[in-house]
């Protein structure tokens, strides 16, 4: 992990969570070309949940590149159907909390929660599953037994991407094995990376 203003706090909330499975990415980047100030447009652009819709990821199962999100909006609870549109700040706040709601061709229709972040240099984003993931009907991961951040920090040059993925989940009798879902979330994440790509250099 990048040092960073928000290290030890991941750090001691990634051990209080009790996952014992652990996923990392850094991509290193150019700076992006804005017209608007870097820490909002950066931060608008991660709290639009809905454009993750339709972002593909690589299938080690088919070998190709292969839809991941097929529905993501923000609500304004678990449960809830009610759509909240996609936030855009101009004054962004330091520490926001948001509840959405994600189906995916992995674990189905989800909620999670998503808590927001930004110091001078860096946004981070933590994202907890609210729901019980499953895979084929069997229960993979209880609520809070997944945890994704990301850090996406800069300088005067580079920006930096960075992800982590925590985990703990059930027995599945065999239906996916360790390394598979390490493989998968390492996908999932180069896929947000994309997306962030997407986003913010487009």
């Amino acid at each position: 992990m990048p040092e960073n203003v928000y290290t030890q706090d991941i750090k001691d909330e990634l051990l209080a969570s009790g996952g014992n499975w652990l996923v990392e990415s850094l991509y290193e980047m150019e700076l992006p070309v804005l017209e608007e100030n870097m820490s909002s447009t950066i931060y608008n652009k991660i709290s639009a949940v809905s454009t993750m819709e339709g972002i593909l990821y690589y299938s080690g199962k088919y070998q190709s590149m292969w839809p991941l999100i097929e529905e993501a909006w923000i609500t304004n609870e678990k449960g809830s159907r009610s759509v909240i549109e996609d936030p855009e700040f101009s004054r962004i706040p330091t520490e926001r909390t948001i509840v959405f709601y994600q189906k995916d061709i992995k674990f189905g229709g989800n909620y999670y929660q998503a808590d927001y972040y930004i110091q001078p240099g860096v946004v981070r984003l933590s994202i907890t599953n609210l729901t019980t993931l499953r895979y084929r009907a069997f229960p993979l991961m209880r609520p809070e037994k997944l945890r994704s951040e990301i850090l996406i920090l800069w300088d005067d040059e580079k920006l930096w991407f960075y992800g982590l993925t925590c985990f703990d989940f059930q027995n599945t009798f065999g239906l996916i094995s360790e390394r598979l879902l390490q493989n998968a979330f390492d996908y999932r994440m180069s896929a947000l990376q994309g997306w962030f790509v997407d986003s913010v250099y487009q």
